[in-house]
C-alpha cells in the first residue's frame, strides 16, 4: 500500500489509504464490464465488493454460531441410522437363514422409538434450516427444495 503525497490534490477521504492491484487479464475484464454497466469508477466498484463479501463473511459467522449446536443433533442421527441398519441386517439374515426371531416384539419397540427420535430430529433440522434462512435474511433461494 502506498500513502497519497500530500501534496498531491486527491478526491481521498481521510484514512484511505492508495494501492496497485496486479489481476488477472479475466478479471480486469470483469471490472471493466461491471463499470460499464453501472457507471462508476473502478475504485466504486472495487470497495462495493470489498464491502459486499464483509457483510456475506458476516453472515457466515452467523450461520457457524448458529448451527455449531448441532453438530449433537447430526451425530445422533447418524447413529439412529446405523441402528437401523444392524436391525434391518439382523431380519434379514434370520429370515434368509429360517430362523425364528425371537425378540421381535423387542426390536419393532425400538424401532417406533428411534421413528421417533428421527421425527425430533427431523424438526430440528428443520428449525436449523428456518435460523438460517433467518440469518441470511430472506436470501432463501438456497432452501428452495426444502419443506419449510
Amino acid at each position: 500500500m502506498k500513502n497519497p503525497r500530500l501534496y498531491r490534490r486527491s478526491k481521498q477521504k481521510e484514512g484511505a489509504k492508495r494501492m496497485e492491484f496486479l489481476l488477472d487479464a479475466r478479471c480486469v475484464q470483469i471490472l471493466k464490464d461491471l463499470k460499464t454497466r453501472h457507471n462508476k469508477s473502478y475504485t466504486k466498484i472495487v470497495e462495493n465488493l470489498i464491502l459486499n463479501s464483509q457483510i456475506s463473511f458476516y453472515k457466515q459467522q452467523k450461520i457457524t454460531s448458529a448451527l455449531g449446536s448441532l453438530a449433537m443433533l447430526y451425530s445422533s442421527l447418524n447413529a439412529t441410522c446405523s441402528n437401523f441398519n444392524q436391525i434391518a441386517y439382523h431380519l434379514n439374515s434370520a429370515t434368509l437363514l429360517g430362523e425364528n426371531v425371537i425378540h421381535l416384539g423387542l426390536l419393532q419397540d425400538q424401532l417406533k422409538a428411534w421413528s421417533e427420535k428421527t421425527k425430533i430430529l427431523n424438526l430440528a433440522i428443520k428449525k436449523s434450516a428456518f435460523i438460517v434462512a433467518h440469518c441470511l435474511k430472506g436470501d432463501k433461494k438456497i432452501f428452495k427444495g426444502m419443506n419449510l
